[in-house]
């Protein structure tokens, strides 16, 4: 009774959180047309501006889903197939507690939440986040570096059950990882509207391009970007990903020519699809040791992945967000991963604003960032997770 309480209360909170976070954000805008002083958007990622995607089309994508109940309704993030028995999601995504990971399962091999009964549904047998993720409450370290978990799944995803709908994603490498303005495709059933909560039914897709994190059109501070992080955005930054889409998917074309390659996976943003501000993903090429390790050698698959992921061909800024790296298990002393700081909507952090006296905007988010702890304003000068 007690676990079935507890994630009822957990999705109550996640709802009024995020209706917080709209109020928040509608007043906050009213008040930047009012000031003309600097100050840093609150980071967090769900797709905006994105399309419906097409069965199969995305054949690595899973839902993570919290309880019981339709998956429109316990929907928290996403998540990638790397193995039938392995998940690969964002750090940030990993629930409170023991009991609250218990009620976690997967649901693979469908683009709907609409349809309980249209894909695979599976409990989880274990969740590990990075050793070196960095939660916000660090004081070492970049927050959010190191993004990255693994979920081991009680049994394989049925495979020749799925066909085409599921397939691993094959992982990039340090040598084949994304170049500048390289198309890349994020997929996920994140909010489309970043003042308005709304899960869609169906999953969405987006063509964007990796771009420099810290480099000019690009607001983002250089201090807040790790090299185990990357960007991706559209001209004029209209298409994001945003709430509910973490732990999802970024790919592009294998240089191989056969499939396609996941290069990162949805972090943080600040807001969602703001002028100058890319979407943050974690870069998957640097933890090929980490993931090998930790899943006996299970993963990875680098045989090229499915799907039938169509080009826009949209453009892009110029930049490739970090270099190339190993991942390993040495680090700058973040937690070791026990989701104390994790959630169905993880914190934002904020970041270094702008000099000289405050704007009125900037003092009302800091009055504000009391208000609530996750899916809200934690401070001034925040980033939210998607």
């Amino acid at each position: 009774m007690k676990l079935s309480v507890d994630i009822a209360t957990d999705n109550a909170k996640r709802k009024a959180n995020r209706r917080l976070k709209s109020s928040l954000w509608a007043l906050t805008g009213a008040l930047i047309v009012a000031s003309s002083s600097a100050w840093s958007f609150d980071k967090s990622p769900r797709i905006v501006n994105g399309r419906d995607a097409s069965p199969g089309q995305f054949p690595w994508q899973v839902a993570l889903l919290q309880g019981d109940g339709a998956p429109i309704n316990t929907f928290f993030c996403g998540g990638s197939i790397i193995h039938p028995r392995w998940i690969l999601t964002a750090a940030h995504c990993r629930p409170d507690s023991d009991a609250a990971i218990a009620s976690v399962h997967v649901l693979a091999g469908t683009n709907s939440l609409a349809q309980a009964d249209s894909g695979q549904t599976i409990a989880i047998k274990r969740w590990i986040n990075h050793p070196e993720y960095v939660t916000e409450g660090s004081t070492a370290g970049i927050v959010f570096d190191n993004d990255i978990a693994l979920i081991e799944l009680e049994r394989d995803i049925d495979m020749g059950l799925c066909g085409e709908k599921c397939a691993a994603a094959k992982l990039a490498t340090p040598s084949n990882d994304g170049t500048l303005s390289m198309p890349v495709q994020l997929s996920g059933w994140g909010d489309t509207s970043e003042t308005v909560s709304s899960t869609p039914a169906n999953l969405q897709w987006a063509s964007l391009r990796i771009v420099d994190c810290s480099v000019s059109p690009s607001l983002i501070p250089p201090a807040e970007i790790s090299t185990h992080m990357m960007c991706a955005t559209v001209p004029g930054n209209n298409t994001d990903a945003c709430s509910g889409d973490s732990g999802g998917p970024l790919v592009m074309p294998s240089s191989s020519g056969v499939g396609y390659v996941q290069v990162g996976l949805v972090s943080f943003g600040y807001g969602c699809a703001n002028q100058g501000y890319p979407g943050v993903y974690t870069r998957v090429s640097q933890y090929g040791d980490w993931l090998t390790q930790t899943t006996g050698g299970a993963c990875c698959n680098n045989d090229g992945s499915g799907g039938g992921i169509v080009d826009d061909g949209t453009g892009g800024d110029n930049g490739t967000g970090g270099d190339n790296g190993t991942g390993g298990d040495n680090g700058t002393g973040g937690d070791n991963g026990t989701g104390d700081d994790g959630g169905l909507e993880q914190p934002k952090k904020r970041g270094s604003g702008g000099g000289g006296s405050l704007p009125l905007a900037t003092l009302v988010v800091a009055a504000l960032a009391g208000l609530a702890r996750k899916g809200t304003f934690s401070g001034s000068n925040t980033h939210q997770t998607h």
